[in-house]
């Protein structure tokens, strides 16, 4: 079976958590797996990642974010998601298109139409098959741990919430799962779905 799975939510929210959990159990149940992120998740997308996350670069405009985010989603798809899922995998990603509409169109105020246009262009136009939505309020999932480093606390609180919002009319087109809270572990009956094949939607292409 091939499936692309997507997780998405607010910093805090528990989706890497989560991500970690689906993936050891799919495993355990014989599926071949591969867990990535956005928008590291290739070398090349680290360097990009780097360029992002550092602080120091505040006077980054919104559309050189954008550029940089697509960038590395191009990358990832050529490199990691397009051949895992050609062998037959279950791809398990960590933020993918919706967090750019979220965070980049809803919440840095850019074009949605063009964000749509450019990002069909850099994800060769897949779509995960199921979304994996996890809802936390923004100052919940933004007070972590001591010594954590949430890479999107770089974004206004507002941003973070207008990004919130978006991801769930983003998303509602596709099979989503929605989860409040960050405690819940849905590995398992995920996996009992994905084992008996009916309701755990297929990769459909692009």
């Amino acid at each position: 079976m091939k499936a692309f799975i997507t997780f998405e939510g607010v910093e805090g929210s528990g989706k890497s958590t989560q991500i970690k959990l689906l993936e050891q159990d799919l495993a355990a149940n014989a599926f071949s797996v591969v867990l990535t992120r956005e928008p590291t998740g290739t070398p090349i997308g680290r360097k990009i990642g780097d360029i992002l996350f550092n602080r120091s670069h505040s006077g980054m405009c919104p559309e050189t974010e954008l550029m940089l985010f697509f960038a590395a989603r191009a990358q990832h798809v050529r490199e990691v998601i397009e051949p895992a899922l050609n062998e037959g995998k279950v791809v398990l990603c960590d933020r993918f298109s919706d967090a750019t509409f979220a965070y980049q169109a809803a919440g840095r105020g850019l074009d949605a139409d063009f964000v749509a246009r450019v990002n069909d262009y850099c994800s060769r136009q897949y779509k995960p098959a199921l979304t994996l939505l996890f809802d936390l309020p923004v100052e919940a999932g933004l007070a972590r741990p001591a010594g954590a480093t949430p890479v999107l606390t770089t974004l206004p609180a507002r941003t973070v919430s207008s990004g919130r919002n978006l991801i769930f009319i983003t998303a509602s087109a596709r099979p989503i799962l929605r989860l409040r809270g960050r405690n819940r572990r849905v590995s398992g009956s995920l996996t009992r779905r994905a084992s008996a094949m009916s309701s755990l939607p297929t990769f459909a292409g692009k």
